[in-house]
This record gives structure tokens, sequence and C-alpha cells, in this order.
């Protein structure tokens, strides 16, 4: 966090301290002094505010361009996993270790989700509505 703190109001400034440190949302919220029952709504809410969140993807630009990490990065390692799938290979004392891709897959998705390459969100698909065309039913009742 920059000279745009000042902007943050002191709860904000520990929600948004708390998230750069790796809490969830709903923690970051708790430890910024919001009700636990409502903890998770309101990292949504305090997330989206435009201060807030300017400050949260500027810091997370700083740590990602200090890395070097960008999401030609991120592809190139998975693909660097995906190639190597499950090889063996001697660590630093000559043992014969294998990959576990799994867990360094999901290392560079947990990275790449924090750093906003990746949708964290979850998003419902569900179909609430459905127009049917009249025409298109009369010749489907006809055909069958």
């Amino acid at each position: 966090m920059g000279q745009e703190d000042k902007s943050l109001k002191p709860g904000e400034q520990i929600f948004v301290k708390r998230i750069l440190e790796g809490s969830t949302g709903k923690q970051a919220a708790i430890d910024a002094g919001y009700p636990p029952q409502s903890a998770s709504i309101m990292a949504c809410k305090v997330k989206n505010r435009p201060h807030v969140k300017a400050i949260l993807n500027a810091s997370k630009d700083e740590a990602a361009s200090r890395l070097k990490i960008n999401i030609e990065w991120s592809l190139k390692h998975l693909k660097d996993v995906a190639d190597i799938n499950a090889a063996r290979f001697e660590d630093k004392y000559g043992n014969e270790r294998q990959v576990d891709s799994k867990s360094v897959i999901s290392a560079i998705d947990s990275m790449s989700k924090h750093l906003g390459y990746l949708s964290a969100e979850k998003h419902d698909h569900s179909i609430s509505h459905i127009e049917i065309d009249e025409d298109i039913l009369a010749n489907f009742e006809q055909e069958y």
C-alpha cells in the first residue's frame, strides 16, 4: 500500500492489509470489524469500492511485476507441468522423485486467481427463463 492509503478509512486499511497478506475476504472483513454473520457480504462490498479496488489492483500489479509474473508466465508454467506430467527426476541429494503435477498446477492456479488472471468468482449458469417460439413448438408437436 502506498500514497493512496490516505483515501481509506481505518476499517478499509485493515481489510486491504489482510487481503494483501493472503486472508480470505470474509476473514479480512471480520478483522476489519464487520460482524461474522455479514462478513462475506461486506467483503464483497468493500472489495468493489472503487478506491479499495484500485489499491488492491495496484498492489497486485506491483507484486506481479517484482516477481516477473504475468499471464504468459502462468500459461508457460502450466504447459511445462503438462509436458513433464509425472516425470521422475533426481533431487539435490540424488534421490529419485516424481513431480506432483496436481500440487504444482494448484499453486499456479491459486497464484493466477490471486493476481486476477483467472476469475475466482463463481457464476450461476442455471437457466431461469426460456422463451419458446410458438411456431417451433407447433412444428415439433406435429412431427412428434
